[in-house]
């Protein structure tokens, strides 16, 4: 008879129970793996029928690599998900690579090994509830970019299902956040974004709680509108109306004079209740109360890092889009989405001298550059706007 050869990777607390899948006659246990790096290494030399792979594997290897080099090698995985829910971003994306069998919760040993000598029958995860896509963020791919199973599975995975999340009380469908947890220009992407929207027609605030979009829209020496607000609670005669944009409000202070304290919160309840699309550049901690929630990307990797890591933790998440701004045309998009685990909706060029003269100008891009404005045109109609 011959046996299924099984590898097992899965962390310390699971061994007890793993151990005895080397006393079933029909399997042979090959080896026992403790941390992520040992596994695709053992996976080459050892050519396992099935790998039973544990999210919980303890280890800085990304579990979808390691996944994608499995299934491709011809290996069946058994994915042992532990407390992921069923609509968890990475069990969609394992399932669209080719992981036909996931486990939640605490399997039984008699489970497991039902599972690895399965011949790769499905096993099916039950649903708790039906996610309704959201239908007015459609994410299309970059057109002439080369198609791979994990590129696919991390772009539908991650972005569709980070949009389907059920609405949840206090947030607002018509504030955008635009944030980032590194230096990649954010502030640039709202100021042209708010520029594009008010352009079109939509009544706008740009919310900028730092003062950081001053100088992009052309605001006055020692304006100080948001600390108007702040006292008032209205926009009129308090905000900044640039004269090339009508429709345009901005909240901002003085960058030199001190920056007033804002809870962003308490500024939301004046200003949601009208109809007015609000944009807030974000200078710290994501923003719950956030409908759509831009996050902005560069090429630099070690922004590109901490990005991952704050999508993969981002449980604030209602509704997001990735946007690459700065984008030097000879570095591939493609590069973008597999380091963040997300589809890249919308691409800025890299506008080089040109944006430091809109800013010194105090014009928004959009207005004098042609090949900006169709890139924020495109990144409002994903939007909705």
């Amino acid at each position: 008879m011959q046996k299924t050869r099984v590898i097992v990777a899965a962390p310390d607390d699971d061994l007890v129970l793993t151990e005895t899948i080397g006393s079933v006659k029909e399997i042979e246990h090959l080896a026992t793996l403790e941390y992520r790096e040992e596994v695709i290494p053992a996976a080459q030399q050892l050519k396992p029928d099935v790998c039973l792979l544990s999210w919980d594997l303890p280890g800085e290897t990304d579990i979808l690599d390691i996944a994608d080099f499995i299934v491709k090698q011809g290996t069946r995985v058994v994915f042992m998900a532990g407390n992921l829910d069923e609509d968890n971003p990475t069990v969609d994306m394992l399932k669209r690579m080719g992981v036909t069998d996931v486990i939640h919760g605490s399997p039984t040993a008699g489970l497991l090994i039902e599972r690895l000598l399965s011949k790769g029958q499905p096993y099916n995860v039950p649903k708790k509830a039906l996610v309704r896509p959201n239908e007015r963020l459609i994410i299309d791919r970059v057109a002439g970019e080369k198609e791979t199973i994990p590129a696919k599975a991390r772009e539908i995975g991650r972005s569709i299902k980070r949009l389907a999340r059920r609405k949840e009380e206090g947030i607002h469908e018509n504030v955008i956040a635009v944030w980032s947890p590194a230096p990649t220009g954010k502030t640039f992407v709202a100021a042209n974004l708010a520029a594009s929207l008010a352009m079109r027609g939509t009544e706008t605030v740009l919310l900028d709680p730092h003062g950081s979009a001053w100088p992009l829209v052309g605001a006055p020496e020692g304006e100080d509108g948001l600390a108007r607000f702040l006292e008032t609670g209205t926009l009129r005669g308090t905000a900044f109306c640039p004269d090339l944009i009508p429709g345009l409000c901005v909240l901002t202070s003085d960058p030199a004079g001190e920056a007033p304290v804002v809870d962003l919160n308490k500024v939301l309840e004046k200003i949601v209740g009208g109809s007015h699309q609000i944009i807030i550049d974000l200078n710290g901690a994501p923003l719950d109360a956030a409908g759509t929630t831009v996050i902005v990307a560069d090429h630099d990797v070690n922004h590109l890092l901490k990005i991952q890591k704050a999508v993969q933790e981002g449980d604030w998440l209602y509704r997001a889009v990735l946007v690459l701004n700065r984008h030097v045309e000879n570095l591939p998009v493609e590069t973008v989405k597999q380091a963040v685990a997300m589809n890249v909706a919308a691409v800025i060029p890299d506008l080089g001298p040109g944006a430091l003269e809109c800013q010194r100008a105090g014009v928004p891009a959009v207005l004098v550059n042609p090949v900006l404005a169709e890139a924020f045109d495109s990144l409002v109609d994903l939007l909705g706007g």
